[in-house]
């Protein structure tokens, strides 16, 4: 992953800086008529200015306007000042002058600042009505080089999702108006905005919200609050499945009752690509494996109710998911278990706590087999 680097802060920084030498070169000019009288105007110009820039570097939408009214009236004032002298233009309108154009083709500039697998420059739209989520959202994807459009309802959403057709949406499940679910059901029905993936960002993160989530076309679901790592994770793994093969795309179903593990091993398998589905009993992870037909499955052997086993072997019999390799994940490691599990028809087991270097050469060695 690239380092954490925002063109708009450096650019921001460098406005300010560039706007307080500009204020005091002011300071030193004696020779354009008027000026030394009218120094008040400058002085409070410049510090909108200075403020706009610094407002910039925080991500504050209201410095980019700050910026722009401010450069325009400092343009108004200096030419109606230089208008009646023959001296030159001073370098720093210049400076303003060329920042308005940095700011309004920021696409072309972007290259500058952000790796090459960004300079499509993709966009995420965002629809929540929290905007406080948006406002800690929003930041972290523009510092990653995202686009981003945001909405507060269900219907503002969609209208936005058909005109301008994000690479990915961000949806809450709680809205006012028509509910998250309804919204990726509608977006999924339209021609124009069936192809974009929906991650859903909930409070809740049980069996029955992640089922409900995928019936309706949801990609993956985001966990409140949202985490930068699981956020950019997220993103970035379901935006590259778009420049690969079908064949590349791969997703795991984890099954286990350990809600550490769970999180534990679904950040690992995020953030080396795959597609990440849990379950937190047996009878969700076998309706999810119906449902979702995922690559692989990681099968705790000990869960409430159905045990990891007598799931593996409903697995093996149900001509939907015979073919689903499966990963048994165990704290006991003898010859009996081992035996057992792969009666129950797992192709290899893992022993707890799970290594990410030995999880991760597994996965991959299993699918590689059974693909």
């Amino acid at each position: 992953m690239r380092k954490n680097f925002s063109e708009v802060k450096f650019i921001g920084i460098i406005l300010a800086v560039l706007y307080a030498i500009s204020f005091l070169s002011y300071l030193q000019t004696a020779n354009v008529p008027g000026l030394q009288e009218k120094s008040i105007v400058p002085t409070i110009l410049f510090g909108v200015l200075f403020l706009g820039s610094i407002a910039t570097a925080l991500y504050k939408e209201w410095g980019r306007i700050l910026l722009i009214v401010g450069n325009i009236l400092v343009g108004g004032y200096l030419i109606g000042l230089y208008s009646q002298s023959s001296d030159f233009v001073p370098i720093s309108y210049i400076y303003m002058s060329l920042i308005i154009v940095l700011f309004f083709t920021q696409s072309k500039t972007r290259i500058h600042f952000i790796s090459p697998k960004k300079q499509k420059w993709q966009s995420v739209l965002i629809i929540d009505d929290e905007e406080m989520l948006i406002k800690t959202i929003r930041p972290t994807l523009i510092q990653q080089g995202y686009s981003v459009l945001t909405a507060q309802t269900g219907e503002e959403g969609i209208t936005i999702a058909k005109r301008q057709k994000p690479d990915l949406i961000l949806l809450d499940v709680i809205l006012p108006g028509i509910k998250g679910r309804e919204v990726c059901r509608r977006l999924k029905e339209n021609e124009l905005t069936r192809d974009i993936p929906v991650v859903f960002l909930t409070a809740k993160g049980t069996d029955d919200d992640i089922r409900a989530e995928m019936e309706v076309g949801g990609t993956s679901h985001l966990t409140k609050p949202v985490a930068s790592r699981a956020l950019i994770s997220t993103v970035e793994n379901i935006l590259s499945k778009k420049t690969e093969t079908p064949k590349q795309w791969k997703s795991v179903l984890v099954v286990d009752d350990d809600e550490t593990l769970q999180k534990t091993v679904r950040a690992i398998l995020l953030d080396n690509g795959y597609a990440v589905l849990t379950a937190s009993t047996g009878e969700s992870g076998i309706e999810i494996a119906k449902k979702q037909k995922p690559n692989l499955v990681l099968l705790d052997v000990i869960l409430p109710k159905m045990k990891g086993r007598e799931v593996c072997r409903n697995l093996k019999e149900d001509e939907e998911t015979k073919n689903i390799p499966v990963i048994f994940l165990t704290a006991k490691d003898s010859a009996d278990d081992k035996k057992a599990e792969l009666e129950a028809g797992a192709i290899t087991h893992l022993t707890k706590p799970v290594n990410a270097k030995e999880l991760l050469a597994t996965i991959e060695q299993t699918l590689k087999i059974n693909t």
